[in-house]
């Protein structure tokens, strides 16, 4: 009862790293795999009886122990825990349960596309607390698309980015994620949560702007198509919420993160979003500086971009996206440049 190679194909997202990525950096790429995988597979070959079994178990165990070793530099906890959950799911199939234990489920599945800035968010936790292993990473067309019944299922709102984790439960809004992953992963990487009030006040109230009131009208600079006068007002809420962040963030110089000398929840939230303000309002509105009167966000959002390798590979990723809208004419098309062409409302600042 072994899985066998002639397990039925299908068809899944994942991401894709090597030389031959774009300057995206890493990106979904649509790739065909087995429904049975190589590396389950061959786990099954070699734990597929009892007295393999109860082996490897006494290695595991043995390697437990001596975690402190030099021999175990490298290997994070949560490989080590992945690895004894597929041993439990052998104990299974040596006792006849053999469905259930034939395809052991050990990843969460994320489910986003690069190009989100919400979803970024996550994924730059992920990065940081260097947990990617943990994860597999899917396209909402996968299932269906956004509004396909099975997405829906898990997300009833019909929205990215969403976590389903191991055991099944789906987690939906990309703050709640954050706020999981910060507390699933604890004991892996930096806490990202700020040690002082101040500063946690600070970490909340800037992932409050950005949320509540920057995300829901950050269409206007690439959605179309849209009344001219609404655009144009969103446009100008976007520079009078950055004057709010500025003085949100203002008191923790030097930094270099938002709230103090150590990366928290909201920069991993705001990040994102810069990129694309960044791109997007002096490409197409006009804008010579995002950050004109705003040293704090200024020089922040430039550690990020220099210094941050985390930070780094997101923007990648984002930027691949966005770039390839620019390249595909999508705001000719939408109207947004026709929109912009009329001088009769500031679309600059």
């Amino acid at each position: 009862l072994l899985p066998t190679a002639a397990a039925a194909a299908t068809t899944t997202t994942r991401y894709q790293s090597g030389k031959t990525a774009s300057s995206s950096g890493k990106k979904y790429t649509t790739t065909s795999s087995s429904t049975k995988s190589s590396s389950t597979f061959a786990f099954w070959k070699n734990v597929g009886n009892a007295q393999n079994c109860a082996m490897m178990r006494r290695r595991l165990s043995s390697t437990l122990v001596s975690s402190s070793s030099s021999s175990l530099r490298g290997v994070s906890s949560s490989s080590l825990r992945r690895t004894e959950a597929m041993m439990d799911a052998s104990d299974a199939a040596s006792s006849g349960d053999f469905e259930a234990a034939l395809d052991p489920v050990y990843k969460n599945i994320f489910y986003d596309v690069p190009v989100s800035n919400n979803g970024a968010r996550n994924r730059l936790i992920i990065y940081w607390k260097n947990i990617e292993d943990e994860f597999e990473f899917k396209n909402p067309s996968t299932v269906g698309g956004l509004k396909s019944p099975e997405f829906l299922e898990m997300h009833p709102q019909g929205k990215m980015p969403l976590l389903v984790t191991k055991d099944g439960q789906a987690i939906p809004e990309s703050e709640v994620i954050s706020q999981y992953l910060c507390d699933a992963f604890v004991n892996e990487g930096p806490s990202l949560r700020p040690e002082t009030l101040e500063a946690k006040t600070a970490s909340n109230l800037a992932t409050r702007w950005h949320d509540v009131y920057l995300t829901p009208i950050q269409g206007c600079m690439y959605r179309g198509p849209m009344a001219p006068e609404v655009r144009a007002e969103q446009i100008g809420e976007i520079d009078r919420l950055l004057n709010v962040l500025e003085k949100t963030v203002s008191g923790f110089e030097p930094g270099p993160y938002l709230c103090g000398d150590e990366p928290c929840t909201a920069d991993a939230a705001l990040f994102p979003t810069f990129v694309f303000m960044t791109h997007l309002l002096p490409k197409y509105f006009g804008w010579e500086n995002v950050f004109d009167g705003r040293p704090s966000l200024e020089r922040w959002y430039k550690h990020m971009c220099t210094k941050d390798e985390c930070a780094k590979k997101v923007k990648m990723e984002v930027m691949g996206g966005l770039m390839a809208w620019d390249e595909s004419d999508r705001y000719e098309k939408n109207g947004l440049v026709a929109a912009v062409a009329n001088d009769s409302f500031q679309w600059s600042y």
